[in-house]
């Protein structure tokens, strides 16, 4: 495989994102700041309290989240979505022939929805209350997308996120069994699949996904999606209330004004993301990423001190960051992982390795182990 490959299969098909930490604090409402894409607390802390169930060990949680348990379960935080992925990512290499995904969701709590469980019972129809669901996605995670689409007679309803491959597919079979089971014990009107499809393959979970979900299963297609017969999008839901539904889109509507209050700086998102493209055709310098955006150099070192940060940081963390991602997911000797992120010997890459995360490349892959 060649390098350029690697890095495109490891930087935008599985869309890494780097492990900064960048946030300008400010007290001032409305002001942005960088953070890192994230997640709803309580998708994370079920993950973990599953984890936990299934005999993982708490230590082996915390080298994985890298932050205290007790700011997982806040419910004003956040979590950074690559925690969730390295969640997944443990349990599968643990357990790689059971469907996590899908066994979580059947005794998962309804509040991992973030309270939309319970203000899709309200809705009208099944309509609306997918469509609630579709304009309020950010609630549960900043990259997540659902999108409802109805052509003739068939209804579709398609899930996706980035991270979706590097879980192994694992929260995609968790969304639809949620989804049926929200429909059955919180709507009151059982949703009936005709298809569903899943992005990832499956080779060897050892469960019969038909006989669970009602419907022939398919994997490996192009996209996550649940097919059902149209007629279910207009069916009256049991607890219809239209003053509780307004009532309900209205909270809603102010806690994603609320998340929207702490969203990306534009311009140092599309820095970041230069310095990510320019990694994947191997190119690592700070003029090559200030140019990439239009900068000069001195405008883009300014841009990375306002976050009080360096350009030469961001970009040294991006490059532990494709070395992380190799670490984990191949078995490439050092000096090649050290070549793929730029270093141009193998006692550099140790050095600049341990200076940021204080372990050794070997240190860190035995952790995945």
């Amino acid at each position: 495989m060649t390098r350029k490959r690697l890095l495109h299969i490891q930087l935008h098909i599985r869309h890494l994102w780097p492990s900064l930490s960048m946030s300008k604090q400010s007290n001032t409402p409305g002001e942005q700041q960088y953070q890192r894409p994230n997640t709803h607390p309580a998708i994370v802390s079920s993950v973990i309290t599953f984890s936990l169930s299934q005999g993982v060990l708490l230590n082996e949680i915390e080298r994985i989240i890298e932050m205290p348990l007790s700011t997982i379960t806040s419910e004003e935080a956040r979590i950074p979505d690559d925690i969730l992925s390295n969640l997944w990512c443990l349990l599968e290499q643990k357990f790689p022939n059971r469907a996590l995904g899908f066994e979580m969701a059947m005794a998962a709590p309804f509040s991992i929805t973030a309270g939309l469980a319970h203000g899709m019972s309200f809705a009208k129809t099944y309509r609306e209350a997918l469509t609630l669901l579709c304009r309020n996605k950010a609630l549960l995670a900043d990259r997540l997308n659902f999108e409802l689409v109805e052509s003739g007679d068939v209804a579709e309803f398609y899930y996706s996120h980035p991270n979706d491959l590097i879980e192994h597919g694992h929260m995609s079979e968790f969304a639809v069994v949620m989804l049926l089971r929200v429909a059955q014990d919180i709507m009151g009107e059982p949703l009936k699949p005709d298809e569903v499809h899943f992005l990832h393959n499956n080779t060897h979970r050892r469960i019969n996904y038909e006989a669970h979900l009602g419907a022939p299963v398919y994997f490996g297609k192009t996209n996550n999606k649940v097919c059902f017969d149209k007629t279910y999008l207009d069916k009256p839901l049991l607890q219809a209330n239209a003053d509780i539904f307004s009532y309900v889109e209205t909270g809603f509507s102010q806690q994603l004004a609320k998340i929207s209050r702490s969203e990306y700086s534009n311009e140092l998102s599309q820095l970041v993301e230069a310095v990510v493209e320019n990694a994947a055709l191997g190119e690592f310098s700070a003029q090559a990423a200030a140019a990439r955006v239009n900068l000069s150099l001195r405008a883009a070192q300014r841009l990375a001190s306002s976050y009080d940060k360096t350009l030469k940081s961001i970009i040294d963390e991006i490059r532990i960051d494709i070395a992380k991602g190799s670490l984990k997911t191949t078995t490439l000797d050092m000096e090649s992982i050290g070549s793929l992120a730029g270093y141009s010997d193998e006692r550099a890459f140790r050095r600049a390795f341990k200076r940021i995360t204080s372990l050794s490349p070997a240190e860190y892959r035995n952790n995945f182990r």
